[in-house]
């Protein structure tokens, strides 16, 4: 009886070990590409904003949705855990920091009440097709 009840246990440990928690993955990397509103046709797209990220650390944003005060900026852009953040000066209608979205190819920010959220052209043109 005793041998058996060691048995049990030592079978017992390793399912105990399996459910481990797995070591903390790096968190995802924004992808150098064209940042911008989803499902939008070829004039909406032009008054929406868009954020292009260049893999050499450039970035240029555009924002055209209020035509008598368009937003225009580039700079560098630097990837700080999570986020995003454009070295450039304080500008209204630009917040410099970006947050990578969980599982999502989009990134998303917060300026006082503005809040904005851009998703990769590329996935979403590859999602509207399928």
């Amino acid at each position: 009886m005793h041998i058996r009840t060691t048995l049990h246990y030592l079978a017992f440990i390793p399912a105990l070990c399996s459910f481990a928690s797995p070591d903390r993955a790096t968190p995802p990397m924004p992808h150098a590409g064209i940042y911008g509103v989803c499902g939008c046709d070829a004039a909406e797209e032009r008054a929406t904003p868009t954020l292009t990220l260049a893999a050499n650390g450039s970035f240029v944003y555009q924002d055209h949705s209020d035509s008598s005060a368009p937003v225009e900026a580039s700079g560098r852009w630097v990837v700080r855990g999570r986020k995003v953040q454009l070295d450039i000066p304080a500008m209204k209608g630009l917040a410099r920091t970006w947050t990578l979205d969980v599982n999502d190819a989009c990134i998303r920010s917060r300026k006082g009440l503005l809040f904005t959220r851009l998703c990769r052209l590329d996935a979403c043109k590859g999602a509207e097709s399928r």
